[in-house]
């Protein structure tokens, strides 16, 4: 842990020494109890519907086979980088809304638990932002050659995997910038100094600049101008169709790309904050109030718990895909599979039965059959 004494009263000398985020220099969000509890709640009902949300497309898509195709991969990977920052980020948020900056875990387990959670943030987010990217090109070449796969799944499952990788890349001055310290009250804190890395502030200015312009420019850029694309080609098509395969080609891209588009549009609106923030505060001087640094984190994890219900709601795939699984599970019922066995069996004997009876009749001579059937049905009676 570095030897570091933190006077939180002190907001100016230590952005200009330590160069913190802006957001690390509000200790507490709000003082007020009421919009504590409000907090609290909010983030309650993201967490449960992001886990519950995303555990169900996760278990869709590993139990069937018809949804592992491209676009449901990349569905995945944001799925993977919702779990990541929903799991592991969104409770030191709860707990920031509670003791603030206050890092309760010390030693080198707390160091190490320290920069897990800062890094899964920004990992999260910008493995999420590259899959977008990735997922705008994929419908722009399927509506372009809806014929032909150009992003197969195994190319897209090397294209996810890189997202990863430079995701990692990208964030790596976080894993010597973000620092265990000590406040002069005595308990420990956990930030992200990204002055311990660039010495000079226009260095500093320049690295959140990139990433902004890298992972919320240039993508925003990319997917309207792919959209813009797409939307032209459905256009153009629509009185060109000539055959069965290019019409249900098209009526199916339409329907993924509606999905996707409300996807994309969620994603970036709800980022929008996050990305654009940082940068107004050091254009207003650092004036801006703490808890507008609570809606930015805020708007950002919302995404998680949008993207399940979003894909629910769009795609009749996944729908379907909850309805087999429900039928699944009542067949593997052991009481109901019990007592499917125990009909089939008595609808074998029943059968069985009547097939001895047809087969008595057309070997036998009528006479004799209406004197056995006499005396069965006698015999019948006395028996009753």
């Amino acid at each position: 842990m570095e030897n570091i004494t933190l006077n939180l009263s002190m907001n100016n000398s230590l952005k200009g020494v330590f160069a913190m985020t802006g957001d690390a220099q509000c200790f507490r969000f709000t003082d007020s109890a009421a919009l504590k509890a409000l907090m609290i709640i909010a983030y309650s009902i993201v967490m449960v519907t992001s886990i519950v949300g995303n555990t169900i497309l996760a278990f869709v898509y590993f139990k069937s086979k018809s949804m592992k195709n491209t676009v449901n991969c990349c569905i995945m990977n944001m799925v993977f980088a919702d779990f990541l920052l929903t799991l592991v980020y969104m409770p030191r948020m709860m707990s920031r809304v509670f003791i603030g900056l206050k890092w309760v875990v010390g030693g080198i387990p707390g160091l190490v638990l320290c920069k897990i959670v800062s890094l899964s943030h920004e990992i999260s987010i910008c493995v999420s932002v590259l899959t977008v990217v990735v997922i705008a090109f994929e419908r722009f070449f399927a509506v372009a050659f809806p014929l032909r796969v150009v992003i197969s799944r195994k190319v897209s499952v090397g294209l996810l995997c890189g997202t990863w990788l430079i995701a990692l890349a990208a964030r790596s001055p976080m894993f010597y910038g973000v620092k265990m310290v000590r406040f002069q009250s005595g308990d420990l804190g956990c930030l992200w100094f990204p002055g311990l890395i660039f010495q000079t502030e226009r260095a500093i200015k320049f690295y959140h600049y990139f990433m902004v312009v890298v992972f919320y420019g240039l993508p925003l850029l990319f997917i309207i101008t792919l959209y813009t694309a797409i939307v032209i080609f459905l256009r153009r098509r629509t009185g060109l169709i000539d055959n069965v395969t290019r019409r249900g080609a098209l009526a199916t891209n339409r329907k993924v790309t509606k999905m996707i588009l409300a996807v994309i549009t969620a994603f970036l609106l709800c980022w929008l904050l996050y990305f654009l923030l940082l940068p107004l505060d050091g254009f207003w001087n650092g004036s801006i109030p703490c808890g507008l640094y609570f809606v930015r984190f805020f708007l950002g994890h919302v995404n998680s718990a949008c993207n399940p219900i979003i894909c629910l709601v769009f795609s009749e795939n996944y729908r379907n895909g909850i309805s087999r699984a429900q039928r699944q599970l009542k067949w593997h019922n052991p009481g109901r599979h019990i007592l499917r066995v125990s009909s089939t069996r008595n609808r074998s004997v029943s059968n069985m039965e009547l097939l001895s009876v047809r087969t008595l009749e057309t070997d036998e001579s009528s006479e004799y059959s209406r004197a056995t059937l006499n005396s069965a049905l006698q015999h019948g009676e006395h028996c009753v």
